[in-house]
Formats: C-alpha cells, sequence, structure tokens
C-alpha cells in the first residue's frame, strides 16, 4: 500500500477493531471534525473498526473527505451477519481471558479477610 500512495501519512494503531480509544483513529477523527478535508486509505474496513467504519466513512465524507478501502468484502446479509456474530464471540472470549488475571487476586482479598469497604 506506501507503494501506491508514497505520499500518504501512515497511522498505525495497535487495539481491536471494536475499541475506538485509539490514538491514531482518534487523531484522524479529529482532524475531519476540525474540518481536514481526509482520504483515508485502508486495507480491509475491519481494520478501521468493525462495527463504526460506517460512521467514520460519515465523518469524513461530511467534511468533504474520503474513506477508500481496497479490498471491500461484499457479503450477503446471511454471511455478514455471521462474520459480525463470530467477531463478537471472539471479542468478547478475549476479554473473558483478560479477567482471569484478577482471580488471583479475588481469591486472595477473600483468603485475607478484606472486606468490600477496605479493596
Amino acid at each position: 500500500m506506501q507503494q501506491h500512495y508514497s505520499d500518504a501519512e501512515i497511522v498505525k494503531d495497535i487495539g481491536s477493531g471494536l475499541h475506538f480509544k485509539r490514538k491514531g483513529l482518534n487523531a484522524i477523527l479529529e482532524r475531519a471534525m476540525h474540518g481536514d478535508c481526509i482520504r483515508l486509505v485502508v486495507a480491509h474496513r475491519d481494520r478501521l473498526a468493525r462495527f463504526g467504519a460506517d460512521l467514520v466513512r460519515f465523518i469524513i465524507e461530511t467534511n468533504g473527505g474520503k474513506l477508500v478501502v481496497l479490498s471491500e468484502d461484499s457479503l450477503s446479509p446471511e454471511p455478514e451477519l455471521t462474520r459480525d456474530l463470530l467477531n463478537i464471540i471472539h471479542v468478547f472470549s478475549c476479554r473473558m481471558h483478560g479477567l482471569r488475571k484478577y482471580k488471583k487476586q479475588v481469591y486472595q482479598i477473600i483468603s485475607d479477610g478484606k472486606t468490600t469497604e477496605t479493596i
């Protein structure tokens, strides 16, 4: 992509497509809302935002910009809903896995006899 858009500013974010608290995405949205005419090129729509890509497109295009998706999948409604559901399940399973680290802390607090007032 960098070969085709050599003069472009590259913005990279680490985070989920469901997570909107990303520095790069927020910077792009702030620039668009302040009237900058942005041409945003993404390889896949899901990399921008899994469920908010249409909102991002609206914000950018309202201010005279354009969102270009290089690999636009055109699925019928049923496969698209199936893909969305699988994405949701994946995100929540990752969150559940992340919550496991707190299990030890909770057991330690209970075994120490601490109450909720001291936590």
